[in-house]
């Protein structure tokens, strides 16, 4: 399993990859590709979750940029990067 730092800085690359926005779901998929993770890697659950370790750990990084005012979420699954960050 890939640590928390890594989880964390690929989450932000995603969102500068998608061209600062995107869904929960094109977050994850961007990281996944980012760290190239495999299927068994993805797999993993979280506890009695129904969600993957991963996904459980790249939901508290988009926490982190949340609480820091780094990323913003419009809606409950559309995040972006607060312009003042963008690099344009």
């Amino acid at each position: 399993m890939k640590n928390n730092d890594e989880l964390t800085a690929s989450t932000l690359k995603a969102l500068v990859e998608l061209g600062g926005s995107g869904s929960i779901y094109e977050i994850n998929y961007k990281v996944y590709e980012i760290m190239k993770l495999s299927n068994d890697i993805l797999e993993i659950p979280h506890n009695s979750d129904r969600r993957s370790e991963v996904d459980y750990k790249l939901s508290w990084s988009r926490t982190y940029f949340k609480k820091y005012g780094l990323i913003k979420f419009y809606s409950w699954d559309l995040g972006t990067v607060e312009s003042r960050y963008r690099c344009e």
